[in-house]
């Protein structure tokens, strides 16, 4: 176990439990880095957290630490990859950490807790107000020295390592130091007792001096009989009455008694396990991340082709219907392999963690490549999760817009239709019309002739087919003659009504084309100056700032054209000069100007009002 006095910055190697000499890994890949930055508080420096064992962190000029509420050992972090990136805390002081809600948080002396990603971790609290402030990031500190031999490190930061230490250091690095004289059994007794403290009653691995859920089995610090919430983000200030103040009573007491600090064998156990202190091994075998759920993937339908009748709007919605429903089609496919690559890493992780029983009996070397490959799937796994989530979002957009795609061609054939039914209905109204005017010529024809025998065959059969009558079966000209004068006797009534009725319902046709056509130019009349207006209005801006650029109201009113008597610059010496100006740029005296001038007018007025407003104050 390091501290915060013993690692320098950007010595990130250093990891409890000795040296690493001769373990090589089983994967290549370089260890994620992370560190505190400081968020709240004076002169506080990052402090890197090694990527494999603890680090306790507490008073310290190296980091910055020189507030007298903070001891030299006040909390161990370490770096945990499952379930989740978080950074278990292990408290021998009070610490309190703000979640990503603003709900303020106390871990009492002796729990664990984790810190995640997004909150806050104070280490002390003076008042109402906690202090020393860090937030868990990914990477190392800025300026954290990369120097790899450890003494070169150190002699980088001599300047800055004054360690502060309090009562309780010199006996814990005493403990630290003295030899183990206990016999082997002893010691493998305490390490068993060790492994079993994290079993129940059923054999499950728990965690006694630390909370968890099911959803989250990281979330330590839960609101229940054992951790304080001090302040909530809608409340500042919340007591919990009689279990609030019972709460405080016993960290208070914790305070003065501090928890027993584990002895070398114990030390020792969980170091060569590759476990770290507090941490019993074999380590619960926690499920990996849930991955989302699955959309539904099944295919849309193939869009029809596009028709040769279709009119071109018609035919550009169906071309992009069809690369939305190739874009839902690669989107799925996407989605398809990677869940498939994300099950695969997570069976090797279940195998990973069905070896971890014989890992337990293997050689220290062995031990810490199990933990880097544990560690390192879960990272494949939570960045996998993270590319299946995205390729699932992508699903949802690529879908989302063929539905758009395909409402555009719903939309665009049921105009093409209205508008061929309307085409058609003004054709069959033309026929109508042309029909119409060719019964009453026939009428017409009829009641002016006398005689209708002097009209040809052909002449009566047209003028009998106008006027309606059944022409079936008749054949000589006498014929036509004999039934156009029954049809001429018997609807000449009922054709004086229908045309009656023409005429009127012609009429009121014709209003409405006239009102169409005046409101078509009206329309345009008003759109036309409504343009006309804007150019103005613009140009007359342009104008204004131009002649108000740099220049006071005396100079305003000399570019404006007007006349500007004496020196001063005073209300009194400009009063004639502004009414001057309101008698020629009012909006009153420019109404018969063109609408150029109008709007230079209105510019003007309210320039030279506005400023001489402020002359007045």
């Amino acid at each position: 176990m390091a501290s915060a006095d013993d690692v320098p910055p950007g010595d990130e190697g250093h990891t409890h439990g000795g040296s690493n000499k001769g373990a090589a890994p089983m994967n290549a890949k370089s260890p994620m880095h992370h560190h505190l930055r400081p968020v709240e508080g004076k002169g506080l420096k990052p402090i890197p957290l090694p990527p494999e064992g603890s680090i306790v962190i507490g008073r310290s000029a190296r980091f910055g630490i020189l507030d007298e509420l903070v001891v030299a050992h006040h909390v161990e972090c370490r770096v945990i990859y499952s379930p989740i990136l978080a950074v278990s805390l292990s408290a021998r002081q009070p610490v309190y950490v703000k979640d990503r809600l603003g709900v303020l948080k106390m871990l009492k002396a002796g729990k664990v807790g984790s810190l995640k990603q997004g909150e806050v971790l104070y280490l002390a609290r003076r008042g109402t107000v906690p202090i020393c402030g860090y937030i868990f990031t990914e990477g190392l500190p800025a300026k954290a020295s990369r120097k790899g031999p450890e003494g070169s490190a150190r002699e980088s930061n001599a300047g800055d390592c004054i360690d502060l230490l309090d009562e309780s250091s010199d006996e814990e690095i005493d403990a630290r130091s003295k030899p183990d004289t206990a016999p082997p059994n002893a010691r493998d007794e305490r390490e068993s007792h060790t492994r079993d403290q994290g079993k129940d009653e059923n054999g499950a691995g728990t965690r006694s001096d630390g909370k968890g859920t099911a959803e989250d089995p990281c979330e330590l610090l839960s609101s229940d009989d054992d951790e304080v919430v001090v302040e909530r983000a809608e409340r500042k200030k919340k007591v919990k009455n009689k279990q609030t103040r019972a709460a405080h009573e016993k960290t208070s007491s914790r305070k003065r008694k501090q928890p027993p600090i584990r002895s070398k064998d114990q030390h020792a156990g969980a170091g060569a396990s590759g476990a770290g202190p507090g941490f019993p091994w074999p380590p619960p075998p926690a499920p990996p991340p849930a991955p989302p759920p699955e959309p539904p993937l099944q295919a849309p339908p193939q869009p029809a082709p596009i028709h040769p009748d279709d009119t071109p709007a018609v035919k550009q919605c169906r071309a992009s219907l069809y690369e939305r429903w190739n874009d839902v089609l690669r989107s799925q496919a996407l989605y398809r392999n990677l869940a498939a690559e994300l099950h695969q890493i997570q069976a090797e992780y279940d195998r990973l963690l069905q070896s971890s029983q014989h890992i337990m009996m293997a050689d220290f070397a062995t031990q810490q490549n199990f933990n880097v490959n544990v560690n390192l799937l879960t990272t494949r796994i939570h960045r996998s999760i993270a590319s299946v989530t995205a390729a699932r979002a992508g699903v949802g957009v690529a879908v989302a817009q063929h539905k758009t795609a395909s409402e555009a061609v719903e939309q665009a054939v049921s105009d093409m239709q209205r508008a061929r039914r309307a085409e058609a209905a003004q054709r069959s109204g033309e026929a109508s019309a042309k029909a119409f005017e060719e019964e009453k010529k026939a009428w017409d024809l009829v009641e002016k002739t006398t005689d209708l025998d002097t009209l040809s065959a052909g002449e009566l059969r047209r003028i009998a087919k106008a006027m309606g009558v059944d022409i079936a079966g008749l054949l000589e000209k006498n014929e036509f003659v004999a039934a156009i004068v029954a049809k001429r006797d018997g609807g000449r009534e009922a054709w004086t009504v229908r045309k009656r009725k023409r005429a009127t319902e012609e009429a009121i046709a014709a209003r409405q084309r006239k009102k169409l056509v005046e409101l078509r130019q009206d329309e345009s009349k008003r759109e036309a100056q409504e343009s006309s207006e804007t150019k103005a209005k613009q140009h007359a801006v342009r104008q204004v700032a131009a002649w108000s650029r740099n220049a006071d109201l005396k100079l305003f009113l000399q570019r404006c054209g007007i006349d500007v008597h004496g020196s001063g610059r005073t209300k009194k010496a400009l009063q004639t000069a502004y009414r001057r100006a309101m008698m020629k740029y009012h909006p009153d005296r420019t109404r018969r100007a063109s609408p150029e001038e109008q709007a230079l007018a209105a510019e003007v007025t309210k320039w030279i009002t506005q400023s001489w407003q402020n002359l007045r104050d």
